[in-house]
C-alpha cells in the first residue's frame, strides 16, 4: 500500500497539485482562524515613531469603537486602562519579535502584550486615552468578525497559496531536479511563514502571548527552511560551485542561530532576530559571486544568474537596507514589515523565470536597468542615513544633501557601467549601414554576395561560431536556446546560419538583434537581386553579341575558307573560324566544364601548330587534372593564353623543342611552357601588344605569370598559376 501511494504521488500531477493545494489552503485557513481569535475593538492603528505611541488610521463601522465620539482618525492612543490596571500603548508593541534588539527588551514587550491580552479578554470595559487628553470607554468583542479583517490580508492569503502551487508546477515541468525541488520547498516554507506573518502582524492591538512565542518559533523555522532552499538553489544552479559539506556547514550555522533565538543561549551580536538574516544575506552574496565567476564563459548561465540573483538580491537587499539596518541602529525603518513581506514574495517570479530559463534574452538589459535603479535609490537612502546619523542634520536637509551626493556619484557610474558591461550593440542600423554597404556592394556574383553576407553577420554580432544548418519550413529569423543562438537565413533562403555566442559569448541574442538582422537581410537581398538582374541583362546582351558574331563574322570566315586561293590562307581562315566558334560557345556557357576535355582539345591544336612549324612537342598532364572542373570564362581565357605563349615561342624563338606541363597547384592549376631557340632574359623584353593582352587576361582569371631564363641551357620557361573557379 505504501508503494502504491508513493507511486501515485510521483506519477499523478493532479494528486501532487491537489495535495499542495490542500496543504497551502489549510495553512491559510489556520491563519484566518488565528485572526478571528483576536479580541476586537474595530480600531486600526500604525506605529508613530515620533511620539513612541500608536496613531489611529481607521475605525470600522459598526464596531465597539465606532460608537465612541471621542475617537477619530489621526489621534494618538497613549494608554489602555481597566478598573484594575493601565497599560501604555507603545509603537513597537505589534512587531516586538522583529524589532526587539535583545532578550530583555523582548521580555518587556511580551509582558506588555500579556497585560493587554488580559485587559481585552476579561469581558470588562476598557478606557482608551489619547494624547490630547480625551478618554473613550468601550467593551471589546471576544472574537474578530471575519468581515473586519483588513482587505490586504485577503490579497496576501491567495498569494501564500499561489507560491507553493507555482513551485509544484515548476517541479512537474522539471521533475526530479534539485533546483525545482528546492523551489517547491521554498514555496511551501514561505506559505507557512505567510500564515504566521498574517496572524502576528495583522492583529489589532494584541495577541495571546503564548501564541506569539509559538508563532515566532514556527515562523523562524519556516524562514530557516526558506533560507536553506534559496542557498541550495544558488549553490547548485545553474552549476555547482560549493560542495555538500559547505552547504551543511552553513545549514548548521543558521540552524544554531535560529535555535539560539528560541532557547536564548547567548545574546546574538547586533540584534537577536536580524543578525541571522544578515549572515544569510552575506552567504548569498558569496555564493552569487562564485556562480558569476563560474558562468563567465556561458552567456545562458550568466543571464540565468542575472535573473535569479536580481530576484533574490534586490528584494532581500532592499529589506535589509530599508528595514533591518535602521531597526538594528535603533532608527525608524523606511518600510513596514508588510512591505518587506511583499518584497520577499516578489522573489518567486524571478526564480520561476530563471529555473525554467523563460525568455532570458529579454532579461539582460532589463535586469541591468532595474539593478541600477535599485542601486540609485539605495545610495540616496544610505547617504540620508549617514548624514542624519553622523552630522545630526534635519530630515529634509539630510535628504536634499543625499540627493546631491548620490547624483554626482550615480550618473557617472551608471554611464561607465553601461558602456563596460552591457552589449556594445546599441549601434543603430543607420550607423552600421556604411560598413555594411562597403562590404556588400563590392560583390558581383551570387557567391560573392553570400560571402559578404556571412562576413556582415560576423562583423555585426561577433559570434563564437557561425555554421550553416538546414532551413526549416518557416525560414524566418528566430532565437534559439534562450538567446544563445540566432538563426538567420542565407540570401537565397534555402539554408540557415546558426550564430552562437554574441560578442564572443559575452551576451545573449535578443529581440533587438532579430530586428537588426531582418533589416540587414532585406537590404542584402534587395542589393543582391538588383545585381543579379544587372548580371542577367549583361549576360543577355553578351549572348546577343556572340550570336551576331557567329552569324556575321562566322559566316564570312566560312565563305573565305572556300574562296581564298592559297591553301595556307584557307587554313588560317578555318582556324580563325574554329577559334570564333569556341569563343562563342564558351562565352554562352554558364555551368562548370571538365578540364580534361579542354586539355585534349588544346593538345590537339598545339600538336598541329608544332608539326606545321617543325617543332617537337612534349605534352605532359597529371592524371588528377582529368576530374577537375573549370569555369567557362577561365577555360576561354586559358585557351587564349596558351595560344599566345605558343605563338610567341614559334614566332620569335624558332625552337626545336617545345614542352607543355600541366599539374595541380593546391586548389588551382599550374601550366608551364618552356622552349629552346633564340631566347633572351625577360629583363631585355620590350612590352608589346602580346604581353599587354596576356596581362589583361591574367587579371580576368586572377592568375600569376613567372618567366625564367636559363642561359646555360638556352631555355625560356613561362609558368602560369591560377585558382580554378568552378562556379
Amino acid at each position: 500500500m505504501t508503494v502504491y501511494w508513493r507511486s501515485l504521488f510521483f506519477t499523478s500531477p493532479s494528486i501532487f497539485i491537489l495535495l499542495t493545494l490542500v496543504v497551502a489552503t489549510g495553512l491559510q485557513g489556520v491563519a484566518l482562524y488565528g485572526l478571528k481569535q483576536q479580541p476586537w475593538t474595530g480600531i486600526q492603528t500604525r506605529p508613530d515613531m515620533a511620539s513612541g505611541h500608536v496613531r489611529i488610521t481607521g475605525i470600522t463601522p459598526g464596531s465597539p469603537a465606532a460608537r465612541q465620539t471621542d475617537l477619530h482618525v489621526g489621534q494618538q492612543l497613549v494608554t489602555l486602562s481597566t478598573p484594575t490596571q493601565s497599560v501604555e500603548l507603545t509603537s513597537d508593541g505589534r512587531d516586538e519579535y522583529l524589532s526587539a534588539p535583545d532578550y530583555a527588551t523582548l521580555d518587556q514587550r511580551l509582558a506588555q502584550q500579556t497585560k493587554l491580552w488580559k485587559a481585552l479578554t476579561n469581558a470588562e470595559p476598557i478606557t482608551l486615552s489619547t494624547q490630547d487628553g480625551r478618554h473613550a470607554t468601550l467593551t471589546p468583542q471576544r472574537h474578530t468578525p471575519i468581515g473586519s479583517i483588513p482587505g490586504y490580508v485577503w490579497l496576501l492569503l491567495p498569494l501564500h497559496v499561489l507560491l507553493p502551487l507555482v513551485g509544484a508546477l515548476v517541479w512537474l515541468y522539471k521533475p526530479h531536479t534539485l533546483e525545482s525541488t528546492f523551489l517547491y520547498l521554498a514555496g511551501i516554507s514561505y506559505s507557512f511563514f505567510g500564515a504566521v506573518f498574517c496572524v502576528l502582524y495583522q492583529r489589532e492591538l494584541t495577541l495571546n502571548p503564548e501564541w506569539i512565542l509559538l508563532l515566532t518559533s514556527l515562523g523562524n523555522g519556516s524562514m530557516f527552511l526558506l533560507g536553506m532552499a534559496v542557498c541550495a538553489i544558488l549553490t547548485y544552479y545553474p552549476q555547482r560551485v560549493l560542495g555538500l559539506e559547505a552547504l551543511l556547514a552553513y545549514a548548521g550555522l543558521w540552524l544554531g542561530l535560529s535555535l539560539n533565538y528560541h532557547f536564548r543561549w547567548v545574546e546574538a551580536p547586533l540584534h537577536i532576530f536580524i543578525f541571522q538574516f544578515l549572515v544569510l544575506y552575506a552567504a548569498m552574496v558569496l555564493v552569487s559571486y562564485r556562480q558569476w565567476r563560474a558562468a563567465r564563459q556561458n552567456p545562458v548561465n550568466r543571464v540565468t544568474l542575472m535573473v535569479l540573483h536580481f530576484s533574490i538580491q534586490v528584494p532581500t537587499g532592499l529589506t535589509i537596507l530599508l528595514y533591518a539596518i535602521p531597526t538594528t541602529l535603533g532608527q525608524e525603518p523606511y518600510i513596514t514589515p508588510l512591505v518587506a513581506h511583499v518584497f520577499i514574495i516578489s522573489m518567486f517570479g524571478g526564480w520561476v523565470a530563471g529555473i525554467l530559463r523563460f525568455r532570458l534574452f529579454e532579461a539582460e538589459y532589463w535586469c541591468f536597468k532595474s539593478l541600477m535603479w535599485a542601486f540609485g535609490g539605495s545610495l540616496v537612502i544610505a547617504a540620508d542615513i549617514l548624514l542624519a546619523g553622523l552630522l545630526h542634520l534635519s530630515g529634509t536637509y539630510a535628504l536634499g544633501m543625499a540627493l546631491v551626493v548620490a547624483g554626482f556619484v550615480y550618473f557617472p557610474l551608471r554611464q561607465w557601467l553601461l558602456g563596460r558591461f552591457m552589449p556594445a550593440d546599441r549601434q543603430s542600423l543607420q550607423a552600421f549601414l556604411p560598413t555594411f554597404s562597403a562590404s556588400i556592394t563590392q560583390a558581383v556574383t551570387p557567391q560573392a554576395f553570400e560571402a559578404s553576407w556571412r562576413e556582415t553577420l560576423r562583423e555585426r554580432f561577433q559570434p563564437l561560431h557561425l555554421e550553416p544548418v538546414p532551413a526549416d519550413a518557416d525560414g524566418r529569423i528566430k532565437l534559439g536556446d534562450n538567446g544563445l543562438h540566432l538563426l538567420i537565413p542565407n540570401l537565397p533562403g534555402d539554408q540557415l546560419y546558426r550564430i552562437t555566442g554574441k560578442h564572443l559569448g559575452a551576451h545573449l541574442f535578443g529581440k533587438a538583434d532579430v530586428a537588426m538582422a531582418e533589416s540587414l537581410l532585406a537590404i542584402a537581398r534587395m542589393v543582391s537581386a538588383a545585381s543579379e538582374a544587372r548580371r542577367q541583362a549583361v549576360q543577355a546582351e553578351r549572348q546577343r553579341i556572340m550570336h551576331d558574331l557567329h552569324d556575321t563574322v562566322g559566316a564570312r570566315l566560312l565563305t573565305l575558307s572556300h574562296e581564298l586561293p592559297q591553301p595556307e590562307h584557307k587554313k588560317a581562315a578555318r582556324e580563325t573560324l574554329q577559334i570564333l566558334r569556341e569563343t562563342v560557345k564558351l562565352s554562352l556557357k554558364q555551368t562548370p566544364l571538365r578540364l580534361g576535355e579542354h586539355l585534349a582539345d588544346w593538345r590537339a591544336e598545339t600538336i598541329s601548330r608544332a608539326e606545321a612549324a617543325g617543332v617537337s612537342l612534349h605534352w605532359q598532364t597529371d592524371e588528377g587534372l582529368e576530374r577537375l572542373e573549370i569555369a567557362p570564362r577561365q577555360a576561354l581565357e586559358l585557351a587564349h593564353i596558351l595560344r599566345e605563349l605558343v605563338t610567341n615561342a614559334l614566332k620569335h624563338a624558332q625552337p626545336t623543342q617545345l614542352h607543355a606541363d600541366f599539374k595541380p597547384d593546391g586548389e588551382g592549376l599550374e601550366m608551364a611552357i618552356s622552349h629552346d631557340g633564340a631566347t633572351t632574359a625577360p629583363q631585355e623584353w620590350q612590352e608589346g601588344t602580346g604581353l599587354s593582352s596576356l596581362r589583361r587576361r591574367l587579371e580576368i582569371v586572377q592568375g600569376t605569370l613567372e618567366c625564367t631564363h636559363q642561359a646555360e641551357q638556352g631555355q625560356l620557361r613561362t609558368t602560369l598559376t591560377l585558382p580554378l573557379q568552378t562556379a
